[in-house]
């Protein structure tokens, strides 16, 4: 059975927000600083996986529309979609909550990269 790593929180209640339109944008560009940042310390590129970038959404979109708390409440359960497209070791996510940033994904990057724990998740 794989591991599954699961940082837990203090749920923090956030009020509704709009979702902005180029979430599309924003996703890719966080992923292309996670694999700049892995690229500098000698780590291979992480490859793109729409069954994982659709659940992170899915997720995303709840806390966003305050149907679900800033958690990694129901990590499990979509480690267990994505396990039925692919094969992994080991699980992990990493949430940031950077609202009213005008640069919200190097805020996201930047934040984990000076975290032990969310760093580890990246490496």
């Amino acid at each position: 059975m794989p591991e599954v790593q699961n940082s837990r929180q203090t749920p923090i209640s956030r009020p509704r927000v709009a979702i902005s339109p180029d979430v599309n944008g924003l996703e890719k560009s966080v992923f292309a600083q996670i694999n700049q940042y892995r690229k500098s310390q000698n780590l291979p590129p992480l490859q793109w996986d729409n069954t994982i970038a659709e659940q992170a959404r899915i997720h995303a979109q709840q806390m966003a529309s305050g149907k679900a708390t800033f958690s990694h409440d129901g990590f499990k359960e979509r480690v267990q979609v994505i396990s039925q497209k692919i094969l992994y070791k080991s699980a992990a996510e990493n949430l940031a909550n950077n609202f009213g940033y005008s640069n919200p994904g190097e805020q996201a990057v930047e934040g984990w990269i000076g975290s032990p724990g969310h760093h580890k998740n990246m490496i």
